[in-house]
């Protein structure tokens, strides 16, 4: 996984192939593919030669990761486009550029070409003055029918994995040219839906103060993952900083995924998106949020896939993970679709409890792998809920379960769930063995079940028949063991 085979556009200032060199570094470059914008009066820009500035920056971090990818440079950046407004004219060249990036991916290829492409942005828009007004129909910042937003999602369905940075107006350290805008969301294509949208974090994975928060302008839930910036790397300024350097290295590590599963029908750009978010680190409060998005990319976690998911999807309080990995997923789907059709109050459920796991139980099965992706709380609240299938396996005489997964940490915030929570962390790997007794289970197991349904009732597609399935569930062992 090295990004051999993926072309890797840096759009931005210019790459100086010389000075990544004098880096100690040994990148593929492609010129033929490479575009720079006319600047009437000039001589003509060249490619991998330009000045040593931003760009270069970007290009040595995306290679940390890829660095046999074959850069290719799209000097956008350097446009001299005259327009109304700061950004009418670059986005002018932006369009001509991705329309060339187009042209690329869709062109044909020799044998052995590329497989995929990965296109890193590390330029946005710092505050509304720059844009025409919203409801203009030049604006950008707001406005997904703009040409540069439209083209953005063409070449993304066209199999281009995109990344655009979330920008550098944190309250906490905002750059200079964001003025009084701080924190005013991220505009335009850096918040597009197809587009992965990149927050930056230090080494220790906590938010830089610069990292612009969400929501999004074009799409609310952005960013869509955080990554590494704010470190001593390229040398082309005192620390490779801003968001600028995390989305290079985001872009460094969906290249080298790429290298490994390039694009196509079971690996839409669409379907990588999902499993970014889903095997991130997840920071911040659980789930997506405004500040980390679904998480620290994780390079280790991607490295460990066998596959994409095939339904691709974002969002979710678990960044859109599919159903089981595989595992089971027809029954699971199969079982899911009896509760389909279920209102979200089912206390009036049959007290048929064996009938009612019976139906339940491949629901259990399947969200079990969903919840190691809930930092902390993942381990015992599988747990929980295997010691209480344990307990009614044995009551109904069915197959025993066994264990899902290991992870570390426990600790929520809700005293009861909390308190519930301590009964299973420290639980070995098999629960086969758990007291018969299903009504003492239950009791203990019980805050767990409520506190993880509002985390379930966020998972793309599934999340509501889940729900509705475990308070069925948890309808028939009320009636049964006479709890509230």
């Amino acid at each position: 996984m090295t990004g051999a085979g993926v072309l890797l556009a840096i759009v931005d200032t210019g790459i100086n192939l010389p000075y990544l060199r004098s880096r100690g570094l040994t990148p593929n470059f492609n010129s033929s593919r490479s575009w720079v914008p006319v600047i009437p009066g000039q001589p003509p820009l060249v490619p991998g030669n330009l000045p040593v500035d931003h760009g270069t920056m970007c290009a040595f971090d995306a290679l940390i990761a890829a660095p046999d990818s074959m850069l290719v440079d799209i000097a956008v950046l350097q446009s001299r486009r005259p327009g109304r407004t700061v950004m009418e004219g670059l986005l002018s060249d932006a369009v001509l550029a991705y329309s060339f990036l187009q042209q690329i991916l869709t062109g044909p290829r020799r044998p052995g070409d590329f497989h995929s492409m990965v296109v890193s942005n590390s330029w946005g828009m710092f505050r509304r003055e720059w844009d025409f007004p919203i409801g203009h129909p030049g604006n950008y910042s707001d406005n997904p029918n703009h040409p540069f937003n439209r083209i953005v999602g063409r070449l993304a369905a066209a199999g281009a994995d995109i990344l655009f940075a979330a920008g550098n107006c944190g309250r906490e350290c905002p750059d200079s040219r964001c003025g009084a805008e701080i924190d005013a969301g991220i505009y335009g294509a850096n918040s597009h839906a197809d587009v992965l949208s990149v927050a930056g974090v230090d080494l220790n994975k906590k938010r830089v103060g610069y990292s612009t928060r969400g929501p999004g302008h074009l799409t609310k839930q952005k960013p869509d993952i955080a990554s590494f910036t704010h470190f001593k790397g390229s040398g082309v300024y005192p620390v490779d900083g801003g968001t600028s350097a995390a989305t290079p290295v985001a872009a460094g590590v969906v290249a080298a995924v790429r290298s490994r599963f390039p694009v196509g029908p079971t690996a839409t750009p669409a379907m990588l998106r999902n499993a970014v978010t889903r095997l991130s680190e997840d920071k911040g409060t659980i789930g997506f949020d405004f500040e980390y998005g679904w998480g620290v990319i994780s390079g280790c976690k991607l490295s460990q896939m066998s596959g994409f998911t095939t339904t691709p999807s974002g969002g979710g309080v678990l960044g859109g993970p599919q159903p089981s990995e595989g595992q089971g997923d027809d029954e699971f789907m199969q079982a899911l679709a009896a509760f389909r059709e279920l209102e979200a109050d089912v206390a009036a459920a049959p007290a048929d409890v064996c009938g009612t796991y019976k139906k339940v139980k491949p629901v259990l099965q399947g969200i079990l792998p969903f919840l190691k992706f809930i930092p902390n709380i993942g381990k015992p609240a599988a747990k929980a809920i295997e010691s209480l299938m344990a307990a009614l396996d044995s009551f109904c005489g069915t197959s025993p379960v066994s264990s899902a997964f290991s992870l570390e940490g426990s600790g929520v915030s809700e005293e009861g769930f909390a308190s519930a929570l301590s009964e299973f962390e420290g639980a070995g790997g098999s629960v086969a063995a758990a007291a018969v007794d299903i009504c003492a289970t239950y009791k203990k197991v019980k805050p767990i079940l409520e506190g993880l349904l509002p985390f379930l009732a966020l998972i793309p597609n599934i999340g509501k028949p889940v729900v509705a399935a475990l308070k069925a569930l948890m309808a028939a062992l009320d009636a049964h063991c006479g709890t509230a």
